[in-house]
């Protein structure tokens, strides 16, 4: 039922959109942002390799917040990804040595 709804959406946005409004493919882009926490939460599960000793506590506003930034076109161009912390200032740390190339680190 799932892809019968969305063949009808699809349909309908090319000829009500794409066709009668001659919207050009390169013009029409997804984007999808994404936010999450780094750091030490208030609640939630941790799954540990059990080898491990170490001992996770949850500790009130110890986090940091992420936001990620993805955009692809139509025609399938792929625009750099961005990756956006919260403050004036990111710790290293957080960020991979081996950060895949093209992808941008930025501070809100």
């Amino acid at each position: 039922m799932i892809k019968e709804t969305l063949k009808i959406w699809f349909d309908v946005f090319k000829t009500e959109i794409i066709d009668d409004l001659k919207v050009i493919l390169e013009n029409i882009y997804n984007i999808d942002k994404l936010g999450f926490s780094i750091g030490i939460i208030k609640a939630g599960k941790v799954f540990t390799d059990i080898r491990l000793s170490s001992k996770y506590q949850a500790q009130l506003n110890r986090q940091e917040w992420i936001t990620v930034i993805e955009c692809i076109c139509t025609d399938g161009f792929l625009t750099q990804l961005y990756i956006i912390f919260k403050g004036q200032n990111v710790n290293l740390q957080w960020i991979p040595s081996n950060l895949p190339e093209g992808w941008r680190i930025a501070l809100s």
